[in-house]
């Protein structure tokens, strides 16, 4: 389903739920349990956490010292987490910063994405590694979609959404996931469906 379908079907404020393999979903057939949500056909699903897209420049981060080296009981638990949530992705070091790598397909595009923590973990920087731009070609330029930085890098939540003592990567995974599926149909129609989730997890 569209995001504009689902959208019309099941209003605005409808809970989205993010599968395995990226792809957004309404609630129906969703169950949830203390183990967290499930869906009959597609297995484990995230719940995506409510966030607004943005863009414009990139957060400023503060100097400080590496969270996930510090807090190895937090780093240990979002290994835990991602195994569960979204176990193609693996970890990955970027210059001293630790984070995520992996594959989302939205069942409309498949793309590799990049996730870095910074060191006061604040909300992590997420980049499209395939394709290797983003846009669509508008004769000889290419049109970028909205809520990108300024570096190229995608803004999947403002910085009010993020919530170091409540989210971790798999929270930003489900927002990529969600920003995806909103470029996939920008891509078609040149609209952006929605300005993020209104709902809570």
């Amino acid at each position: 389903m569209t995001l504009p379908a689902l959208l019309s079907k099941l209003g605005a404020r409808t809970p989205r739920y993010i599968t395995v393999q990226g792809r957004v979903l309404g609630p129906d057939g969703v169950v949830g349990s203390t183990d967290g949500y499930s869906h009959p056909q597609h297995g484990p699903v995230t719940k995506v956490a409510g966030h607004t897209f943005h863009g414009g420049e990139d957060p400023q981060t503060v100097k400080s010292e590496v969270w996930w080296e510090s807090d190895q009981a937090a780093a240990d638990e979002e290994r835990a987490d991602m195994a569960c949530a979204f176990p193609s992705f693996a970890e990955t070091e970027v210059d001293g910063r630790w984070g995520w790598f992996g594959p989302i397909d939205t069942g409309r595009g498949r793309f590799m994405v990049e996730i870095l923590h910074h060191p006061d973990r604040s909300l992590p920087s997420v980049r499209v590694i395939q394709p290797r731009r983003l846009g669509r070609q508008a004769g000889k330029r290419m049109r970028q979609p909205p809520h990108l930085y300024e570096s190229g890098r995608i803004c999947v939540a403002s910085l009010s959404d993020w919530l170091p003592d409540r989210h971790n990567a798999v929270t930003v995974v489900a927002w990529t996931a969600h920003w995806l599926a909103a470029y996939t149909e920008w891509l078609i129609t040149l609209r952006w469906p929605e300005p993020g989730a209104e709902n809570a997890a």
